[in-house]
């Protein structure tokens, strides 16, 4: 009678080996294939926060006055220390009771106040991570320092820095604000650890109103 035989020690030791080899295989590609998700789910993430806050901004800032005590002002901010905010008033309508015979000053909805672009942090720590808000506030203070997001509407998120600079190239045309954006997006699961624009993206808008 011949009985049944079993697997070897080696045949036992070569499946393993190619058992774990395969699963290898497969894991890597899993995390490959996640590691490319998620890299290019950040980068459209980063690329619409930029658009959403560039929309907003030069759509509204073509309103803006242009010079006297209304004009787009940029002023520094804590929390980068260069020009971070941007204050200005855009254009209600003309003569009406607020404003007899001239242009009336504010914001969209109410004569007077100001409107506010400011980065801001969530948190209050400051530091550099997915906390930071480009922010649009308005109150009745022509240079309050915005600090926190309470009451205002985010423009943007994951914001690293943010540059306004209100600049006439030729005095005899309206000033141009310039804004210079860059948004990075960490996540630890990146390879780099986080992913965003390599440099500030960049636009003017001329001012139309005087």
């Amino acid at each position: 009678m011949s009985h049944p035989r079993g697997f070897t020690l080696v045949e036992v030791m070569i499946v393993a080996l190619l058992f774990l080899v395969v699963a290898g295989a497969l894991l890597t590609t899993f995390l490959t294939g996640r590691t490319s998700y998620l890299s290019s789910d950040a980068f459209v993430l980063v690329q619409q926060e930029a658009r959403r806050a560039f929309d907003v901004m030069v759509r509204e800032l073509r309103e803006a006055c242009a010079s006297g005590p209304c004009a787009a002002t940029p002023t520094n901010q804590a929390i980068t220390g260069s020009n971070s905010q941007l204050n200005f008033q855009v254009a209600q309508g003309y003569n009406q009771a607020a404003c007899p015979n001239a242009i009336c000053w504010g914001s969209e909805d109410a004569a007077n106040p100001w409107i506010h672009y400011a980065l801001v942090d969530a948190d209050g720590s400051a530091a550099t991570g997915n906390d930071r808000q480009l922010v649009r506030c308005v109150n009745n203070n022509a240079a309050g320092n915005i600090v926190s997001a309470a009451g205002c509407r985010v423009l943007a998120n994951y914001v690293q820095t943010v540059t306004f600079d209100a600049d006439s190239i030729d005095p005899v045309k309206l000033p141009i604000v310039k804004i210079d954006l860059q948004i990075r997006y960490a996540n630890p699961a990146l390879p780099t650890g986080g992913i965003g624009q390599p440099v500030a993206l960049t636009t003017s808008v001329k001012l139309r109103n005087p």
